[in-house]
């Protein structure tokens, strides 16, 4: 990785429980693994001398810093604030760019995910930041997401190399990869990615109910454009997005099941009693609708307004054989 340090500031934390093989590059944010990180910042670190400003970080140091694999962004340097300022805005974007990338590696990694298991990683420990103007280092122990996981990192998630390999040969992987890169996103870009911070809120959660609430929230964000017949709409969207692939009676199934979550989702977020308690079956199915939806979105790169999918879902509503639907009730 080429710095610039004249116009750029960088920023490195650490994701915990995480195991990579191999850099993964999602443009905007580089994961490493823990060797290729601490050579990195070694690397850094020894072009700057013990006269640096801020806390500086020797390199016999970073061994006892450095223990998961970090993320690395860069963010430009706001030149209205001359050549040094404290890095709060900056700061809260690598944050929320690191947390995206973080996001769609838990998306990719979905399908993977055992019944009754918290987040598997997250982004912890040490955040150092390096502003070159004065050449600093700066180090804060960080800790803005509750992390629920065992100690002891003892469920990694575990990345090969094979696993990018196969992402980067799948089109709606690419599609998203570019919805996270471009400098002027669109507004199902947005949507998507806001989907998939709801749906990375939901896998930090150890309880069901707010897992559960996180989930259906993740769908409204996704489909949801009106405030009037809110159920039905989405049960449409979801249905026909879902169940593009499926018999008219399965999609009819999804139609008619997701109210009865809809109401749940409604009742936890506004204090009412739950008639049936949230099962791991009701959390599997919401989920599996939220990520089947988000991928029919991302199979269609046609699509840049969130108008464009409710014509498609109602050309595909509207689109039946009365005489095929007549015989099968006879």
């Amino acid at each position: 990785m080429e710095f610039d340090f004249q116009n750029k500031v960088y920023f490195l934390a650490q994701i915990a429980n995480l195991d990579i093989y191999e850099k993964l590059d999602f443009g905007r944010v580089l994961f490493l693994p823990p060797k290729e990180g601490k050579d990195l910042l070694y690397k850094v670190v020894n072009t700057f001398n013990s006269k640096s400003h801020g806390t500086y970080i020797y390199p016999e140091s970073l061994e006892n810093i450095i223990k998961y694999p970090i993320a690395v962004t860069e963010i430009e340097i706001r030149k209205d604030k001359g050549r040094w300022h404290w890095l709060q805005v900056e700061n809260e974007q690598a944050m929320n760019r690191i947390e995206q990338a973080c996001s769609i590696l838990r998306f990719l990694r979905y399908g993977e995910i055992t019944e009754s298991v918290c987040d598997y990683f997250g982004i912890s420990g040490t955040f150092l930041s390096l502003n070159n103007p004065q050449g600093a280092w700066f180090r804060s122990d960080i800790n803005p997401f509750p992390l629920l996981l065992p100690e002891g990192r003892q469920n990694p998630c575990v990345i090969f190399s094979q696993n990018m390999e196969s992402w980067k040969k799948d089109p709606r992987f690419r599609r998203l990869l570019s919805m996270f890169n471009e400098k002027e996103k669109n507004k199902i870009s947005d949507r998507v990615l806001m989907s998939l911070y709801w749906l990375s809120q939901a896998l930090k959660e150890s309880s069901a109910n707010i897992k559960f609430a996180n989930l259906v929230i993740g769908i409204e964000s996704l489909l949801l454009l009106e405030n009037n017949c809110i159920t039905r709409k989405l049960s449409e969207r979801i249905a026909i997005l879902v169940g593009k692939n499926l018999k008219p009676e399965e999609r009819l199934e999804i139609y008619e099941k997701f109210p009865k979550y809809y109401d749940k989702r409604s009742r936890i977020l506004h204090g009412g009693k739950v008639k049936s308690r949230i099962t791991e079956e009701d959390i599997r199915k919401v989920g599996e609708f939220l990520v089947e939806s988000i991928l029919a979105i991302l199979e269609m790169p046609e699509i840049r307004n969130f108008k464009d999918v409710i014509n498609m879902v109602n050309r595909c509503k509207f689109s039946f054989q009365w005489n095929a639907i007549t015989d099968k009730m006879g």
